[in-house]
């Protein structure tokens, strides 16, 4: 074999281990991408039960307060019959 030859496929040699490399490296970098995809899509998830999640707090809150003003209400009209009562009590033992 002659020197230029040598030279030739010791080149082809040292470009194969770079490409061999350069494989390991891609592979990597996919790796780590999936990886990152499956995070990103996982925390995706979260977020949607988490909106979800506010939006049956939020119902049950506005459900909630309804519940509130409604007793408020009906307390109002007794404390009102209440004392409409005791007036008339009164009235009537002052006129006695």
């Amino acid at each position: 074999m002659e020197e230029g030859e040598e030279v030739k496929i010791s080149t082809i040699i040292s470009n194969t281990d770079n490409v061999v490399q350069m494989a390991g490296y891609a592979n990597e970098i996919k790796a780590l991408v999936e990886n990152t995809t499956k995070k990103a899509n996982g925390g995706k998830v979260i977020a949607v039960k988490m909106i979800e999640g506010y939006a049956g707090l939020n119902d049950n809150i506005t459900k909630t307060i309804t519940i509130i003003k409604d007793i408020e209400s009906a307390n109002e009209k007794l404390v009102e019959k209440y004392l409409s009562i005791t007036k008339k009590k009164l009235l009537k033992k002052l006129r006695y």
